[in-house]
């Protein structure tokens, strides 16, 4: 839990840099880690995979797109491995 809440902390703090207003959703057991707001961009719900390359459950995912669809938003599963950057897939990306 700890090394995820870290690279939670280190995403938002990434996306501040590049003029998003985004924030942890630490505690809150739903679908995204990370939401994020940027003037002219579409809302983003994230969630952030720290540990390896391991995809969401397909429910999880499912929940993240559903949230998502409901806030008019981009749903992206983040993936952070480390000494990498992070890599941002979007829906389409994910697999089926």
């Amino acid at each position: 839990y700890a090394k995820g809440a870290e690279r939670e902390r280190q995403l938002v703090k990434l996306l501040r840099e590049d003029s998003w207003v985004a924030t942890r959703t630490a505690g809150s057991h739903g679908a995204a880690d990370v939401f994020a707001l940027k003037r002219g961009r579409r809302p983003r719900l994230l969630q952030l995979k720290a540990g390896g390359r391991n995809w969401p459950a397909r429910g999880d995912r499912a929940r993240l797109s559903v949230d998502a669809a409901r806030a008019d938003a981009d749903a992206f599963v983040v993936f952070w491995e480390p000494r990498k950057p992070p890599e941002f897939l979007s829906e389409a990306e994910w697999p089926r």
